[in-house]
């Protein structure tokens, strides 16, 4: 009787810490698998504005919005590559929907509009938020190469998502 209570014991254990090792593995699987998802989504559709950003419409709230979705999953994008990046992607919006209102929710370019005279508004911040900024940080090779990932995560995990009316 005690060989199996042994035995059960064992088998008990196992099954919880391979449940375990699979919340683990689960859990640090799904940002990278989110972004991967997203990339194969927004490379297909017909709002990609250039190789490094796209739009969305919100039907809800009747508002257009800009997002940062490489092409490229890895890419290697200088800042200045970056910026230029967005302003064609705005200017090619402003031609394709001349009367519509851009949105852009950001969480690393804070200086960049406010630098640029726009004024924007706190917003909720959201998993899905932090999780897509980090990933796109960790993803530009060009961040590691000239070690800014870490000061742009403590810029991420600090500042507040911030809304900002490009058009």
């Amino acid at each position: 009787m005690k060989k199996q209570t042994g035995y059960f014991i064992k088998i008990v254990g196992f099954l919880l810490s391979f449940f375990m090792f699979l919340l683990v593995i689960v859990y640090n699987l799904v940002p990278p698998l989110q972004m991967i998802l997203l990339f194969g989504y927004w490379k297909n559709k017909k709002n990609r504005l250039n190789k490094q950003y796209t739009f969305s419409y919100n039907k809800k709230q009747g508002k257009y919005y800009l997002h940062h979705s490489p092409v490229m999953i890895l890419n290697y994008t200088s800042s200045s590559d970056f910026y230029r990046y967005r302003e064609e992607a705005v200017a090619k919006f402003k031609r394709e929907h001349p009367n519509a209102e851009l949105f852009a929710k950001t969480m690393t370019l804070q200086n960049y509009y406010e630098k640029n005279g726009f004024v924007g508004t706190e917003t909720k911040m959201t998993l899905f938020i932090v999780t897509t900024t980090l990933m796109a940080v960790l993803t530009n090779i060009r961040n590691i190469t000239k070690f800014k990932f870490w000061r742009l995560i403590q810029r991420v995990l600090s500042e507040d998502v911030m809304l900002y009316r490009i058009q």
